[in-house]
Formats: C-alpha cells, structure tokens, sequence
C-alpha cells in the first residue's frame, strides 16, 4: 500500500529510490518486522503498525531496519518533555520523530533486530528536514533504548556502501576518516615546528619555505620519504630528491595550464628560485632523520 501523494511523501520516497529500490510503505516485507509491528498501531491500539516508509540496509557484519515517517509542516517533527521524546498516543500519531521511533522500539523489543535507525521527516523537496535516532535494545533492562544523532541531509548514510563508515562514527563516537587525518596534520605539524627550531635553526621566512617545499613535494609524490636513504652525500641527499620532485610537480598536466606561455614559465623558475637558498637541502635532511 502505497502512502498519500503529499509533497513529503514524494520527496521521501525518491530519496529512499536513490539508496534501495527494495522498500516498503506502509507495511514491511521482512515477516519478522511484519511479526514486531503486528500491535505497534501509533493509535495507541491493538491494531498493526504501518510505518510510512521501510528498508533494510545491509552492513558488513549486520543487517539492520529503518523506518521513516513523514509530515508537512516542521512543528510536526518532535514532540519532548523534558528533552525525553513522547512515545504514546496522541503524539506518536501526530510527530514525524515520534513516530518513526515508536515503530523502532517495537522492532528491537520483538524482533530479532536489536539495532534499528528510525528518521523523522518533515518539510518538502525545497527543503526537507531529516533528523534520525539509533534505537536499540539495553542488555539490562531489555528495553528500548534512544539515541539522537546528527540531521541528515539524504538517506546516503543508510546505503549498503556507508552504513559501516556511518554505524561507526555516528553511532559509536569515533572519528571520522577527516578528523583524524586533520589530527595527524596537527600532530606533525607540531612535529615540524620543534624540528624546524631545534635541527635547522632557520629562520620566520625560510622556515615557512621548508614546510611548503614538503607540502607540496608530496603532493606529487606521496610516496617520497619510503625514496629516502638518509644519504648527505654531496650528489645524493635527500633534500635534492626533494627538491626534484617540486620541480616536477610544478611541472604536471594537472598543475601547468594547457598552453604554457614565457611568464608561465618565469612563474615556475621564481617558485623553484624560492626553495634554494643557502642550506635549503640540507636543511630538509634534517628534518627528515
């Protein structure tokens, strides 16, 4: 059974169209949920549950349902008292989050899901507002638990392909593949400062050099320092591999524009003029050893 044709509805269903094509409105094609949600009825009733939408997403190590439901106007999101979400009747009927988490509760309290994602949805294709729960089973108390994550802006999230990267960040805590590659940065960074100070005893300018020299040496060969031999021999130190490989980076397709001109090439010869100064090759050896 299909939902209403509201502006909503077919908002969210082409959304969910783009992740999975095997989905459901109002009801479930997994016997098991369709079991859970027999007397789930948001009335407060005995009668089944019919979410507005569902799917299943496979990660690699579970499987794990989510259910969606939907209303027009952004009042009808959430309804809270004392920021604990309402989960009965007239409430669980009449909010988006509500409901989508009433549905859940009885997913992982009497089905073999102990883990499911429930979203609220409100707004329209100008502007839909996505906001999703992790709802899962306590060992303790073997009831349902609720955690509020981060809005969404498409169920991307919830495709085969992320649900891992997404489980992992969102619902454990840990940090994201960004996040910990700017902590890196941060900690080499730091790194580098002391080394600049304490090895090379360069000064503001020539300092700054040095670092961007690196940067952007690796950025065309991102596997130069494995290149490195620790070598200081007049013609073989690793600050002139360094060095070459600015120059060929400079260099690239992907740098240089498709018509290289005079004043492009004098660009060029200045940036390299930069990077040799008195000492700069050495200086780069220090810092790498």
């Amino acid at each position: 059974m299909a939902n209403e044709a509201t502006a909503t509805d077919k908002t969210v269903r082409n959304l969910i169209s783009s992740v999975t094509l095997n989905y459901s409105e109002q009801e479930s094609f997994n016997p098991k949920i369709q079991l859970a949600l027999a007397h789930a009825s948001k009335q407060g009733k005995n009668g089944v549950g019919k979410p507005d939408f569902f799917f299943m997403t496979q990660g690699s190590n579970a499987s794990y349902p989510v259910v969606i439901e939907d209303k027009p106007a952004y009042d009808k999101a959430l309804y809270a008292e004392n920021d604990q979400i309402v989960l009965k009747y007239p409430y669980t009927k009449s909010y988006a989050d509500n409901g989508a988490v009433w549905y859940a509760k009885h997913i992982v309290e009497k089905s073999i899901y102990h883990e499911c994602f429930a979203v609220g949805a409100t707004g329209d294709a100008q502007y839909l507002q996505l906001q999703p729960y992790f709802v899962y089973l306590d060992k303790n108390t073997k009831t349902a638990s609720i955690k509020k994550l981060n809005p969404l802006i498409d169920f991307s999230d919830f495709s085969n392909k992320e649900i891992d990267e997404y489980y992992r960040t969102e619902v454990l805590g840990e940090k994201t593949v960004e996040q910990q590659h700017i902590e890196d940065l941060q900690s080499v960074s730091e790194k580098l400062h002391e080394d600049l100070r304490n090895y090379a005893s360069l000064e503001g300018e020539n300092k700054a050099t040095v670092v961007s020299a690196l940067l952007l040496a690796l950025s065309g060969d991102s596997n130069l320092i494995s290149t490195m031999t620790g070598s200081t021999g007049e013609y073989n130190r690793d600050g002139d591999k360094v060095f070459n490989a600015i120059n060929i980076e400079l260099r690239s397709d992907h740098v240089r524009p498709k018509n290289p001109n005079a004043e492009w090439n004098n660009k060029i010869s200045i940036l390299l003029n930069k990077f040799s100064f008195p000492r700069f090759k050495i200086e780069v050896q220090h810092l790498l050893y």
